[in-house]
């Protein structure tokens, strides 16, 4: 694939995780989640320190490195690629432009690192 195809195909995939960002975060996607007793009872729930990467997903506060995790992303330009994909252009010192092109970067790398 030409590295025009992997641009446009990576900008379609990041304007669709941008545009589809609001109704996850809309209060009728919110619930309590579900804890068992055996849970409740061994499971300690660390908290997260609030911070602009920081969202509350069906009443779980989660951060960035939670997504990767669950996903098990491991590479480390894919990691990077899809934290500046959740915030294009609102971290306030790079507009979305620039955001396109690190995660553009960020996608050739992780293709070179397999």
């Amino acid at each position: 694939m030409s590295e025009q195809a992997v641009t446009a195909r990576l900008k379609e995939a990041t304007d669709n995780v941008l545009s589809a960002a609001p109704e996850l975060m809309a209060d009728k996607y919110k619930f309590d989640p579900f804890i068992s007793v055996e849970d409740a009872e061994t499971t300690k729930h660390a908290t997260i320190t609030p911070s602009k990467y920081t969202k509350t997903i069906r009443g779980v506060s989660v951060d960035v490195y939670d997504v990767l995790q669950a996903w098990g992303v491991s590479n480390p330009a894919l990691q990077h690629l899809i934290k500046k994909a959740l915030q294009c252009g609102q971290r306030g010192h790079k507009d979305s432009a620039q955001d396109l092109q690190d995660i553009i970067d960020s996608a050739i790398r992780a293709k070179e690192l397999g």
